[in-house]
């Protein structure tokens, strides 16, 4: 059973979404803010957060660099969840650190759907990266890997959005698939299996 841990501070939303996963078989924590964010995350390890911008005192992209901060709970993926569109230097300061942005409102069907290809895309990585290590490959070539992979998906999940907000992602996607290819052809020459 799949866990997400849903943080905002808008308790009708939660509650809805709560709704929306457990319908769906999933198991859902709450917190209904920042700072409980992070206390929860001290005993329990969900599969996703999906993670409000706009919370006070605490605001979301303050929790997402906590999160990302702490070796427990760096690997876990985050979607933001937020009413408001993305801008331009929030993309630069934290494209890195989260997984997918989503604007509200989502119907049931895409946040589910969203939610699962999130963790599903997230876990792959990860067996793949495990798996190179297990063959001895460099961990620089598995961080660079790592670092790579999620420029890719970002860009593609994300990417068409920004454009109509008028900004663009300064990552060479181009060069980013090409490298992508290079790195899973040389893990696939040293019998690293991707999954």
């Amino acid at each position: 059973m799949r866990t997400v841990l849903l943080v905002d501070d808008n308790e009708s939303l939660i509650e809805i979404f709560s709704l929306f996963f457990q319908e769906e078989g999933w198991n859902v924590l709450t917190a209904p803010g920042g700072r409980e964010c992070l206390k929860l995350l001290e005993h329990d390890c969900p599969d996703l957060i999906l993670l409000d911008v706009m919370m006070e005192p605490m605001d979301g992209w303050e929790t997402l660099r906590h999160v990302k901060e702490n070796l427990r709970w760096a690997k876990i993926p985050v979607a933001m969840l937020t009413g408001k569109a993305l801008s331009q230097k929030e993309f630069e300061s934290n494209g890195m650190l989260f997984e997918n942005y989503l604007v509200k409102p989502l119907s049931k069907s895409k946040i589910i759907l969203l939610s699962g290809q999130v963790i599903d895309a997230h876990n792959k990585v990860q067996r793949d990266a495990e798996a190179a290590r297990n063959k001895g490959i460099d961990p620089v070539i598995i961080e660079e890997y790592l670092i790579v992979n999620h420029r890719v998906i970002l860009n593609q999940r994300i990417s068409a959005s920004l454009a109509l907000q008028g900004f663009t992602i300064h990552w060479d996607l181009a060069k980013d698939q090409e490298r992508l290819r290079e790195i899973e052809k040389l893990f696939a020459e040293l019998g690293v299996s991707l999954s």
